[in-house]
């Protein structure tokens, strides 16, 4: 049995998919607790997956994101076949603690790390290990912390020729998801430019979002703080919650 919190559909307000259409899955219960988050996630109804898959098959999007709360607490292999078996592309919004299921298509890992206990050698092992099967990286900028600080050693590689070779897999695994995504129905969005060269080491995509402290003045100085730290840093990427900007859940 799953725990889920809710079960709706809207657009993808966040990150790489921005805009798609997707019906989302909020799982009860987060291993975190992070001072600005803006998400109740705590009452919940026990689901099979079974339930699961019956409750969103019948809408005209096969995009579904597994969110929470932290979905990797719950999320299964069992699930994810059967959602697969369903006929549904499958992305998770995850903190980075806890390993998701490999089946997942499309993995955001948004690090908390002053939030999260990693001063063990196993829980560092796990992060990087998810760290570095994202498929994009979703920084909460606040203008205090180092958005490099999230990352392992792994994604802080020089870009010489070892960063161009990786770029040169990533071009061609972005390939092979684009074909498979194709024969789902689905189209991958296009990078910011075409040049190899502009990719950031290995697959992952960097994007920083500005922390919603509740504060409008507040806000508006954290945007302008990471739209210049983006600007410095290039490898980063903005990302907005439209949810929000456009009023809807």
């Amino acid at each position: 049995m799953y725990r889920v919190n809710d079960i709706f559909s809207s657009l993808q307000g966040e990150g790489h998919n921005t805009g798609c259409a997707a019906v989302f899955v909020r799982f009860a219960g987060c291993n975190l607790r992070c001072s600005f988050c803006d998400t109740e996630f705590d009452g919940y109804r026990e689901m099979t997956a079974e339930e699961i898959v019956e409750s969103i098959a019948g809408g005209t999007t096969r995009f579904v994101v597994l969110t929470g709360g932290e979905p990797s607490l719950q999320v299964d292999d069992a699930l994810v076949d059967a959602l697969h078996d369903a006929g549904f592309w499958i992305a998770m919004e995850t903190n980075g603690t806890h390993l998701p299921p490999r089946g997942i298509d499309w993995l955001t890992v948004s690090p908390k790390i002053p939030f999260a206990n990693l001063r063990n050698a196993a829980a560092r092992a796990t992060f990087t290990e998810v760290m570095e099967r994202a498929d994009e990286i979703k920084i909460v900028f606040d203008g205090v912390q180092d958005p490099n600080a999230f990352l392992p050693p792994s994604l802080l590689e020089s870009r010489g020729k070892k960063g161009n070779q990786a770029n040169r897999t990533n071009q061609a695994n972005q390939s092979d998801r684009a074909n498979q995504t194709a024969q789902a129905g689905w189209s991958d969005l296009s990078d910011c430019s075409d040049s190899p060269d502009f990719l950031p080491p290995h697959h992952s995509l960097l994007y920083l979002q500005p922390c919603d402290t509740f504060s409008l003045t507040r806000n508006e100085e954290t945007l302008r703080e990471c739209i210049r730290y983006i600007t410095e840093h290039p490898r980063w990427r903005l990302s907005l919650q439209t949810h929000k900007l456009a009023n809807f859940k």
